[in-house]
């Protein structure tokens, strides 16, 4: 056969199959702080190459505010959705979108206000600036929710002027921000 090119028979296929699926198989049910997963990890993670990953960029404190604010809106938007359209309980909401940093938020409200969330059924328009403002409040007082909205408003034009100025940063932002804003005060 060898003669031939040709030296793996049927038999001898089937037979190194055979071993191979063997091998495999216990390679398997070793325990992973075995030897030789060891060595398949040091293989496989000598050929990864390091990468460094910037750190996001710390924003002015509005901004800032303006950011999480926007997140916690989105979270109100889709928790109104999921219980108005789709039909959910408040309980399996949180269930479903456990991972939502405005539950934990909302522990701090007053028990009427509490009451207010668990019921998106009765949330009036601009309701989330509304909630935003009492999660925000200080000792003193609550903020107005056009407050709140002003931040939003100012994240989401620094989103949009970031992606188009990249390499800037947000104090540049803030600064023209504010030269806009005296601007608007001087015309009216």
């Amino acid at each position: 056969m060898w003669h031939q090119h040709a030296p793996w028979t049927d038999g001898l296929c089937s037979l190194f199959g055979s071993v191979q699926d063997e091998l495999l198989s216990q390679w398997r049910v070793l325990p992973s702080d075995s030897l030789a997963h060891e060595f398949a990890m040091k293989e496989q993670t000598s050929k990864f190459e390091p990468i460094v990953v910037p750190a996001e960029p710390k924003l002015p404190l509005g901004l800032q505010r303006g950011k999480e604010c926007e997140e916690l809106a989105e979270e109100i938007k889709t928790i109104r959705h999921k219980r108005v359209r789709g039909g959910l309980t408040v309980a399996e909401i949180q269930e479903e979108c456990s991972s939502f940093k405005l539950w934990k938020r909302v522990e701090t409200l007053s028990t009427e206000d509490k009451d207010t969330f668990l019921h998106p059924g009765t949330w009036a328009p601009g309701y989330s600036n509304l909630l935003l403002g009492k999660l925000y409040a200080n000792a003193r007082r609550e903020l107005a929710p056009g407050t709140v909205n002003n931040w939003r408003k100012d994240y989401r034009a620094y989103a949009k002027w970031q992606a188009e100025n990249p390499s800037k940063k947000a104090e540049e932002f803030c600064t023209k921000l504010q030269q806009r804003k005296r601007g608007y005060r001087k015309t009216a």
